[in-house]
């Protein structure tokens, strides 16, 4: 909300100068909208159903998953040392999602869409 007024400001006094909003930007922006404000809705959720604490957990699988797209989606070959050194992270993810005593699907699943 800050970052709006400020932005309306400056631009109202013009410091600097608004940049032009045409319809390929908006078709550029909007995929990009459209998947933070899925990230934001599904952090919050997962924060509603489990521990903050066991969601930060999960999120922490991240650089996994970021990995394993590289690899299958895009294609392009992912060393074996950085999966080996991803190992600790999954397996320590492993062990404190499965003695998570408030583990709860929704919230897991939501943590790892987010």
């Amino acid at each position: 909300l800050v970052g709006v007024v400020y932005c309306l400001v400056s631009w109202t006094v013009g410091l600097p100068k608004r940049a032009p909003i045409n319809s390929t930007l908006l078709k550029l922006l909007f995929p990009v909208a459209l998947c933070h404000a899925l990230g934001h809705v599904t952090s919050n959720v997962s924060f509603a159903t489990v521990a903050v604490s066991f969601a930060h957990t999960i999120k922490a699988l991240e650089p996994f998953f970021n990995a394993a797209a590289t690899q299958f989606v895009l294609g392009q070959q992912v060393p074996l040392p950085l999966w080996l050194s991803l190992a600790p992270v999954v397996l320590g993810v492993s062990m404190a999602s499965l003695t998570e005593l408030s583990f709860n699907w929704t919230g897991f699943i939501n943590a790892m869409i987010s």
